[in-house]
């Protein structure tokens, strides 16, 4: 049982299965609106490569997109932009309707996993 309400980041941990420092990610793109791994990572004050790893996990997540942004100079970059808070709280309530109606089921079978006493 909850014991404090839980933050969005609480919300995105128990829903989606992301740890708290993906979750702080987010959370910074979401203010930022976007963003390149390289800028999140000025932000954050932490490795690239971490944040990289981050954004992998969110775009597996469906809470981020990522799109390739041409740089003047030549090469690219990749630009990464979050859903919508709207979209975030949709995609919350369909992981958990899913995930309620697979623990029903799992409840209402629970019998047959159940071995023999001796």
């Amino acid at each position: 049982m909850l014991t404090d309400e839980p933050d969005f980041e609480d919300l995105l941990e128990c829903v989606f299965g992301i740890t708290e420092p993906v979750a702080e990610v987010y959370h910074h793109l979401l203010e930022q609106e976007e963003c390149t791994a390289k800028e999140l990572a000025q932000m954050l004050e932490c490795d690239q490569s971490s944040v990289n790893r981050k954004l992998n996990t969110l775009q597996e997540q469906g809470l981020v997109t990522r799109r390739r942004n041409l740089l003047s100079v030549g090469g690219f970059a990749y630009k990464y932009e979050p859903i919508s808070l709207q979209q975030v709280q949709e995609l919350m309530h369909e992981t958990l309707d899913e995930w309620a109606t697979f623990m029903h089921r799992q409840i209402d079978g629970v019998e047959d996993t159940l071995e023999p006493l001796r």
